[in-house]
């Protein structure tokens, strides 16, 4: 399972949508993503090639390239999604 506890997972879309895209065939989360109001073939394209991606572990590793760049070092996903909650939560509402 995630990192993300299911107590996160019931509060934020967005942790759910990441559990899901690790824990779900791609297929199967290409079809949750495409019935999103508003959500572009091209788009859905896209994030089913980032979960495959994320799945083989191509975002894995470390280097200070983030660090370099962005000038802190970067960030777990699920650390991200929790700091970032209400700006998602946001989103949401706005999508939905």
């Amino acid at each position: 399972m995630s990192q993300i506890s299911a107590r996160e997972d019931s509060e934020s879309p967005l942790a759910r949508q990441h559990w899901l895209s690790e824990n779900i065939p791609v297929e199967a989360w290409g079809d949750v993503l495409a019935g999103v109001h508003g959500m572009s073939d091209s788009l859905v394209t896209h994030l089913k090639a980032v979960a495959v991606d994320h799945q083989n572990g191509i975002f894995r590793g470390e280097t200070d390239v983030v660090e370099k760049i962005g000038g802190r070092p970067p960030q777990a996903l699920d650390e991200f999604i929790r700091q970032e909650r209400a700006v998602f939560g946001a989103a949401e509402a706005v999508a939905g």
